[in-house]
């Protein structure tokens, strides 16, 4: 569609749509190609630009290039440092850094998510994924006070969840002794144990 036709409004938001129908079923290598389709045709004047971008850095995340996404977030972050996307930007950046066994990393993302953006919803999770880098990274004291932190946050947020001593759930995952579980067993890898 972006080839042939005209380089105006209606087209931009149609590309847009049809990058997140894409999305939804899950045809990451599609999104990828008609997102730099949308760049090299739009170019910085393209409307939808901060959403092409993120969702070329998810769509290359699913499909397993945690590397390439991080450079994608990083123009996203350069180029629109102010946009609504960009607190969101920041949290992909650090969990692509996890999936890359890039704890220090992680941390800079989440850190400077909290720092710039503190009233955020994911700032919490960029709290709860901080103490996880720093238990990956074997800084079991620093992740036990961090951890800690994130559960006075959900206290006084007056969250429902349950917490006992030995394992925590946090959307669907449970972090035990030995690896990232979900509800049907250990999860393999890393990049698989991230949902939203």
């Amino acid at each position: 569609m972006l080839v042939r036709m005209p380089a105006d409004e209606v087209v931009d938001t149609a590309s847009l749509t049809a990058l997140q129908c894409w999305m939804q079923v899950e045809r990451w290598d599609r999104v990828v190609d008609l997102a730099a389709l949308y760049e090299e045709r739009f170019g910085s004047v393209g409307h939808h630009l901060p959403m092409v971008l993120f969702l070329k850095a998810e769509s290359l995340r699913k499909s397993g290039r945690p590397a390439e996404a991080a450079v994608v977030c990083d123009h996203l972050l350069e180029l629109f440092p102010e946009d609504d996307l960009a607190p969101r930007a920041l949290f992909l950046q650090g969990i692509l850094y996890l999936e890359q066994d890039d704890n220090d990393g992680a941390l800079f993302h989440f850190e400077k998510l909290q720092r710039n953006h503190p009233g955020h919803e994911l700032v919490e999770d960029g709290v709860f994924w901080s103490a996880m880098a720093l238990a990956f990274d074997k800084q079991y004291a620093e992740s036990r006070e961090a951890m800690g932190r994130y559960l006075e946050v959900r206290r006084r947020v007056g969250n429902s969840e349950v917490w006992s001593f030995g394992h925590f759930s946090h959307r669907g995952l449970y972090i035990l002794p030995g690896g990232i579980h979900s509800g049907g067993g250990l999860v393999p890898g890393f990049s698989g144990a991230i949902r939203r």
